[in-house]
C-alpha cells in the first residue's frame, strides 16, 4: 500500500493542502517536495497551460466499460443466453469469470426478457471477482446461507 500512499501524498502536496507529515513516507515526500514542483512547473509549460488549474481540467478520455452479465446456471444455460444475446449484441464470454457474459458498453438489458424472468443478473465484474477468485467447494456455505434465510 506504500505506493498508493505515495500517490495521494504527492497529489496532496502538489494539488491540494500540504498534510501535516506523519510517517516516513510523507517525510520523504515533503523533503523533495522542491524537486515535485519543478517537475509539474515543466509539465506545465511543455503543456502550455499557464497553471496547475488548467493542467487539472484538461478533458481525459474515459473507455466505456462494458455491461456484464452474470448467467443464472439454475435457470439457463450460458449457451443458450449467448444465443438469444448474440441476435442483437456481439456476445463474448468473460476470460476470467465463468458463466459471465459481456456485451458492449451502453447495452440495456434491465427491461429484458432475461433479466426480468431472473435467467440473467446485471452484475459488476468486481462484485462476481471475490467467488471466481476463491473458488469455494460445496458444503456448509450455502447451509449457513439457507439458516440465515430463513431466521
Amino acid at each position: 500500500k506504500q505506493e498508493e500512499l505515495v500517490y495521494v501524498t504527492a497529489y496532496d502536496i502538489l494539488f491540494g493542502q500540504e498534510i501535516a507529515v506523519s510517517g516516513s513516507v510523507e517525510e520523504y515526500i515533503m523533503l523533495h517536495k522542491d524537486t515535485f514542483r519543478t517537475a509539474l512547473q515543466k509539465i506545465c509549460v511543455k503543456r502550455k497551460v499557464s497553471n496547475v488549474e488548467d493542467l487539472l481540467s484538461e478533458k481525459t478520455t474515459v473507455k466505456p466499460k462494458p455491461r456484464f452479465v452474470r448467467v443464472n446456471t439454475l435457470k439457463t444455460t450460458t449457451g443458450s443466453v449467448i444465443e438469444v444475446l448474440s441476435k442483437m449484441h456481439k456476445v463474448d464470454k468473460d476470460d476470467m469469470v465463468p458463466d459471465m457474459l459481456v456485451l458492449p458498453p451502453g447495452t440495456d438489458m434491465h427491461k429484458h426478457p432475461l433479466v426480468t424472468d431472473g435467467k440473467v443478473f446485471l452484475q459488476g465484474k468486481a462484485s462476481c471477482m471475490v467467488a471466481a477468485a476463491l473458488s469455494p467447494k460445496p458444503g456448509w456455505k450455502g447451509t449457513k446461507q439457507s439458516i440465515l434465510l430463513h431466521s
